[in-house]
């Protein structure tokens, strides 16, 4: 097949088709990552600087700053050539000229299984036996669909059986190649198993430059098919619950329509579908169907009544490819073009996006028919174009177009607005900076950004990424961070630094952990702030101090995924600990990437309800550290500054820090870094789940593991790009022994022990025998019952008789506690165990609950029994 002279577009779908193995004859040092293509250098040598969409062929080069839109510019660029020359050469490696084609290398992908005992093996292996034709319980089937790719081979079939016997519907049975454990043998072959999420659409391989119908369902996907040849006809696996389970990436850049079936259910699907494709597709609508259909009419429906091709095409009325660039007719049907983009509703909320302003809207019924409100979503010349009327526009019918829009894309998720900050957006990094986007080397206006996310519009950054920092200028911060006076310096000083790199990309990564720096009066944490962190985080960072209060702080970042820099995290009294609680909460939300959202009431809202997503990674300098629950012990790291007690040493030690910072911290440094981390991000988040992984195979825990491998996987980013596997990231951690003494303090004591320790040192004041007023906690009163010793301290009756009038007893080798003992409710008062103490007690080893146990004459009940071994560690 040879190139017309102009065909561009054909030549880079076939390169893209012939991708990733012309990639890696171009730049054999190169390796896919989900699809992005990677390596070094136009020069073909190992590492991330360039990245490749293996989607759109658009390319950029983060070390040189050289980017390009397609493959052949790739070419041209890399060998230098000029763009026709590289056309004809990229046409030959294709086989669109003389030389022979590259093709995609049959190959068999064990798709990750959500279900360990099933792995698919798609598509099947050449090997592979034919599909058996009958189901052992179903029969025989009435269709066959055979699930091919874009390449033409077999992922799986779909087979539609009939009603039949009891059975008074049609049943659904996907068949697929892999392996399944029966009875805890594996077997290899084809199971009655679908495939993981992703699923291959039925309909490929798609036509070249043929326009795209999409139908539901594998008959109606055939009848529609056969109606229209010219196009491509394809459905999706698994019916109107299953379109986020589809693979929907061979439509990209392709004119789709969507035909529902003729009821609601068809009605809803098609408006997800289309909501899903809108950032995928050239174009993309749904038709309705037509009138007088109902009750689920679809096309299999259309072509037994002898509806022809050219009827469907009247229906569809598609746009005439030539006219694509042409300004559309009538905009209320090129949503696409539209001023604004309409996100969805919500209990009688419509929402909108306008281009201009750039964030969320969202209008009542009786907004989306006011003029003044129809403004914030577009000029009034652009209305009176799409909606003309006798005065000005057409308002009512305005109004009633933007509501069915917002009907047709379906519910709106606010989970999908997005603020500033660095994110991952399948699998591309985007730096969010308030009045602009930069992905991919391109800058985007936020609201213009082609995304399933909603980026809005908010205050600009004063963040511009530069020229990328090589690893010897990135090493200079840790050298920095570990000249600081720490108590550890080479293990505070890398962890400070890692958190740096973690703050700086912290929405787009997998764990955010949190920062303590902790200190007396004037020894150096403000310094460290000042001179370090803020340089670095820049305009990124939310800077807040003193008596700042976590709702003030969550209605600051909102969406935004910055980094928050508190200052002077004191608690110097009851007040002062329960708003830095509420503070570090809010922290403990933000750690998971894909944590629960916060949610306040507000009736002001339509929905009564305000939404928070916090993606932030904390700094806090104080005196004292503030951190009492275990919960957020493992979610911090705590760096510690201790100045030599000499003055003449520190001062010798701080005139080096100030060298040391004055030849690294340049001025823009944290620009250059920024640069650095975008093109290392999904290294990072490699790095730091095979660092978690190690760490946690040290018998430590995975949130412990998480939190020092993402820490520890940033610091890593400053000194090589590379991938760890699992020998180089436990050899890495082997020659750092700090780090498995940094995981083994931050383990904490299970809670049950947690509570059992307050409770045990809970004071007690009572009469002894002979009269005197006396004060002993609970461990010793328990140890006076044990020793049986009436010459050492409280003698043993009166430590039993003083614990049973307070509803604890030791009896048969346990000490048993009453389950509405008045005791334990004021030794928990005012703890996370308040309100459920004996359950946490009961998770003691060997505990047990509701054992009906006497303790004095009118008191007992059901109490819980924990093991003396448990209180004494295991001696009686």
């Amino acid at each position: 097949m040879s190139l017309p002279m102009h065909d561009f577009d054909g030549l880079n779908r076939a390169a893209l088709a012939a991708c990733p193995e012309l990639l890696l004859r171009l730049l054999p040092g190169g390796r896919r990552f989900g699809h992005e293509f990677k390596a070094g250098s136009l020069a073909g040598e190992k590492g991330d600087s360039l990245s490749i969409n293996l989607h759109t062929g658009r390319w950029a080069d983060f070390a040189t700053g050289e980017t390009g839109g397609d493959l052949i510019d790739l070419l041209a660029k890399k060998d230098r050539l000029s763009l026709g020359e590289a056309r004809r050469a990229l046409a030959e490696m294709v086989g669109m000229g003389d030389a022979a084609p590259i093709r995609p290398a049959a190959e068999v992908i064990r798709l990750p299984p959500r279900d360990p005992e099933w792995v698919a093996m798609m598509p099947a292996p050449q090997e592979a036996p034919e599909p058996p034709t009958t189901h052992p319980k179903f029969g025989q089937p009435e269709h066959v669909a055979r699930v091919l790719n874009q390449a033409g081979e077999l992922m799986h079939l779909i087979m539609r059986f009939p009603p039949a016997g009891d059975r008074d519907r049609k049943m659904i049975a996907p068949l697929t190649y892999g392996t399944l454990v029966l009875k805890g043998k594996a077997v290899t072959g084809w199971h009655w198993k679908a495939p993981p999420p992703q699923r291959p659409l039925y309909g490929l391989p798609l036509q070249d430059d043929a326009p795209v119908l999409v139908v539901e369902g594998e008959v109606k996907r055939d009848a529609a098919a056969r109606l229209l040849p010219s196009w491509s006809v394809v459905s999706w696996p698994g019916g109107a619950q299953a379109i986020g389970k589809a693979d929907w990436s061979p439509l990209r850049g392709r004119d789709v329509v969507m035909w529902p079936d003729a009821d609601q259910p068809g009605a809803e699907a098609a408006a997800a579908v289309v909501n899903v494709l809108r950032s995928i597709a050239s174009e993309v609508r749904a038709v309705a169907p037509p009138e007088g259909k109902d009750g689920g009419w679809d096309l299999a429906d259309a072509e037994r009544e002898g509806w022809t091709g050219t009827d469907v095409l009247n229906h569809i009325a598609p746009l005439d490819p030539d006219e694509r660039d042409e300004p559309p007719e009538d905009p209320r049907d090129e949503e696409d073009r539209m001023p604004f983009r309409c996100l969805g509703h919500d209990r009688g909320l419509y929402y909108f996006l306008p281009q201009g302003a750039g964030q969320v809207v969202a209008l009542s019924a009786r907004d989306c028919h006011n003029d003044a409100s129809l403004a914030v979503l577009a000029p009034r010349r652009w209305w009176e174009g799409a909606y003309p009327g006798r005065q000005s526009f057409d308002l009512k019918a305005a109004g009633d177009a933007l509501i069915q829009s917002c009907h047709r894309v379906g519910i709106f998720d606010p989970d999908r607005q997005r603020g500033r900050g660095v994110w991952l957006d399948e699998g591309r990094t985007v730096v969010h900076l308030g009045d602009r986007l930069l992905c991919d080397g391109e800058e985007f206006p936020p609201a213009a950004f082609p995304s399933r996310f909603v980026y809005e519009a908010a205050r600009p950054l004063n963040a511009v990424p530069t020229e990328p920092l090589t690893d010897r200028e990135a090493a200079g911060l840790l050298r920095l961070c570990c000249e600081v006076a720490w108590d550890q310096p080479e293990r505070d000083g890398r962890l400070v630094a890692g958190w740096a790199v973690a703050a700086m990309i912290c929405g787009a990564l997998p764990w955010r952990p949190h920062l303590w720096v902790v200190s007396e009066s004037g020894k150096g944490k403000s310094w460290v702030e000042d001179n370090i962190l803020r340089p670095l985080l820049g305009d990124l960072a939310l800077r807040v101090q003193g008596k700042t209060t976590e709702p003030a702080i969550r209605r600051a970042l909102r969406i935004d995924a910055r980094p928050v820099l508190f200052d002077e995290a004191e608690t110097q009294n009851r007040q002062d600990a329960e708003r830095m609680q509420q503070v570090i909460d809010l922290s403990r939300a933000a750690s998971a990437e894909n944590g629960a959202d916060i949610l306040k009431a507000d009736m002001g809202k339509g929905s009564g309800v305000v939404r928070y997503s916090i993606r932030s990674c904390f700094y806090f300098s104080a005196i004292n550290l503030a951190i009492s629950q275990a919960a957020d012990e493992s979610r911090a790291i705590v760096a510690t500054l201790t100045l030599p007690e000499d003055k003449e040493l520190a001062a010798a030690q701080f005139a080096s820090l100030k060298a040391i910072h004055a030849e690294v911290m340049v001025p823009g440094f944290g620009n250059r870094l920024l640069a650095r981390c975008l093109g290392l991000v999904p290294t990072i988040r490699h790095n730091a789940e095979v660092l978690a992984s190690a760490i946690a195979r040290n018998g430590v825990s995975r949130r412990t593991g998480d939190t020092l491998g993402v820490v520890l996987a940033c610091a890593y980013s400053l000194t090589s790009t590379a991938r760890l596997d699992a020998d180089s990231a436990a050899a890495f951690l082997g020659a750092r022994s700090w780090v498995g003494n940094a995981a083994k303090e931050r383990e904490n004591d299970p809670e049950w022990k947690r509570a059992l320790m307050r409770l045990m040192q809970y004071e007690l004041r009572f009469t002894s025998g002979n009269g005197r007023p006396e004060v002993a906690t609970i461990a010793e009163l328990v140890s006076a019952c044990r020793a049986m010793d009436p010459e050492r301290g409280v003698p043993a009756e009166t430590a039993d008789l003083v614990l049973r009038r307070h509803g604890i007893r030791l009896m048969e080798g346990g000490l048993r506690i009453f389950g509405h003992s008045e005791l334990a409710k004021r030794a928990f008062a005012e703890t996370s165990w308040a309100g459920g103490w004996a359950a946490t007690l009961a998770r003691a080893p060997g505990a047990r609950r509701n054992v009906n146990t006497r303790y004095v004459e009118m008191i007992g009940g059901k109490s819980v029994v924990i093991p003396l071994d448990a209180i004494s560690g295991g001696t009686t």
